[in-house]
């Protein structure tokens, strides 16, 4: 794994805040980063997903943060 942040981490505003604070380290931010894309790929042409997601540029990251992983 490279020490630089992967581009589509880099898109991502949140999780380069959490990295650039130090609230999350990269190997944490690059695995939720691949979460919501998966999210979003599934979920986005639902219409009350897609409604959400329009208002809120972060919705993607709060519903990959409200999700239960075992």
């Amino acid at each position: 794994m490279s020490n630089e942040p992967s581009a589509l981490l880099r898109a991502n505003p949140y999780l380069m805040g959490c990295l650039t604070n130090g609230h999350l380290d990269l190997a944490e931010c690059e695995r939720r980063a691949q979460g919501e894309q998966r999210l979003k790929e599934r979920f986005s042409s639902i219409p009350w997903h897609a409604r959400r997601a329009e208002k809120d540029p972060e919705y993607w990251s709060r519903l990959y943060a409200s999700s239960v992983r075992l």
